[in-house]
Formats: C-alpha cells, sequence, structure tokens
C-alpha cells in the first residue's frame, strides 16, 4: 500500500473499518480460483479470480444459509495498461436484526496505467446494503521522480451521498513520500481535507506523517 490511508471505497464497501458488517480486514473464509494468462513472449495480459465465501467475514462461522459469491478480470489491452472489473453478491446478518438476512452486493471497474516515471491509477466502486445504496471512486496519480529516492503521490477520493445518507464526505489526499539513503530511511507525510456537502459546510484538516528507520 503506498498510502497512510486506504481509500475511502475500501473502509465503506470492502469489509473495512466502515463497512455495515464492520472491519473484516478484506477476508472470508471460502474457496477461490486464481490465475495469470500469458502471451507467447511470457508477458501477462489476463489475471483472474473467482471464489464462494461465507459472507460473514474473518474467521467466523456463516450466519445464513446464503454463500456470497465474488470474482475479478483485468486484462492488458496494450503494454503497461490494465483495465478491469470485479463483482459481489451475498448477504449476511448485522445491525439490530440478527435473525434477518441482508443483501450486500457490489461491483467495481478499475484502471491503471504506467508511464516513464508516472503511473496512473483509478476505481469506481458500487454497493447495496439492504435498502443503502452509495458509491464512489478515487483516482491516484504516483511520480517516482527521483527513483527510490523521491516519490510524489495525489489522490481524490469521493463517496458519493445517497437519500438515505444525504451527508457524505468528499476527501482529497495529497501524499509525499521521500526516500533517503537507498531505502534505508522512510518518510511519508499525508495531508487529507475533508470537505461535507450540504446542509453541513465545515471543513476539516487532518495532517499526518510516518518514519521508518530501517536497518539490514
Amino acid at each position: 500500500m503506498e498510502t497512510v490511508n486506504r481509500a475511502i471505497l475500501s473502509e465503506s464497501l470492502g469489509a473495512r473499518g466502515a463497512d455495515v458488517i464492520g472491519n473484516q480486514n478484506a477476508r472470508d473464509i471460502g474457496i477461490q480460483a486464481s490465475g495469470i494468462l500469458k502471451t507467447k513472449n511470457d508477458k501477462p495480459y489476463l489475471n483472474y479470480a473467482a471464489g464462494v465465501f461465507n459472507g460473514s467475514g474473518i474467521n467466523k462461522f456463516d450466519n445464513n444459509k446464503d454463500k456470497a459469491f465474488a470474482g475479478r478480470v483485468i486484462v492488458s489491452p496494450i503494454q503497461k495498461m490494465w483495465i478491469g472489473g470485479s463483482y459481489y453478491n451475498g448477504s449476511s446478518r448485522w445491525g439490530d436484526s440478527l435473525n434477518v438476512d441482508k443483501n450486500r452486493d457490489r461491483w467495481a471497474l478499475e484502471a491503471e496505467y504506467q508511464y516513464k516515471v508516472f503511473t496512473l491509477r483509478a476505481e469506481y466502486m458500487q454497493g447495496v446494503d439492504d435498502t443503502i445504496n452509495k458509491g464512489g471512486y478515487y483516482v491516484q496519480l504516483i511520480g517516482d521522480v527521483i527513483p527510490k529516492k523521491f516519490n510524489y503521490q495525489d489522490v481524490s477520493n469521493i463517496l458519493t451521498p445517497t437519500k438515505q445518507l444525504p451527508i457524505m464526505p468528499f476527501m482529497f489526499i495529497q501524499f509525499v513520500r521521500v526516500f533517503y539513503l537507498e531505502n534505508y530511511v522512510k518518510f511519508k507525510s499525508v495531508t487529507i481535507l475533508f470537505a461535507k456537502k450540504q446542509p453541513c459546510k465545515k471543513q476539516t484538516m487532518l495532517c499526518r506523517c510516518n518514519f521508518k528507520l530501517h536497518f539490514n
């Protein structure tokens, strides 16, 4: 993970801190098949994964009779470009009604392109939690300006509002990562701006830094 914080899409729709089933570290119990297809020149052009899971979270017994299905396919139409999509269909029990099965579905589109020292990455995700629909996207630009010395990143996150949840945040992240002494010292800093949509006009600025010293 390049940044200090994950995208708010992952936190809200990816079985993490803000998901309806709680923070499951994006893990579940089940079975999965995955693989990579390559050209005659040994260059990968398709990644795939599909599986069946309990849908209740990490290290937990299934809480209903239904199973969850998840699949993901990524293709490389040209060199250094990847585009793909993923789908999740399941049901689980959460909140006050632990005896009632509720739909928990997701689908997403993603893309990545590398050009010289820059990488542009984007993802759009939409989810349904029972009667609540929510979604959003993020765009990330990574620049390895001086390899192993200086790395700059910009990330924009948007989680769209819904009728059930009218006040959802727009979040912009400006991220800088600096390397010194051939990866022995690593410094991360992130500035996050939350701009709430109407009717709330409050803004919050949060700065976070991370420093690591590594010895071989």
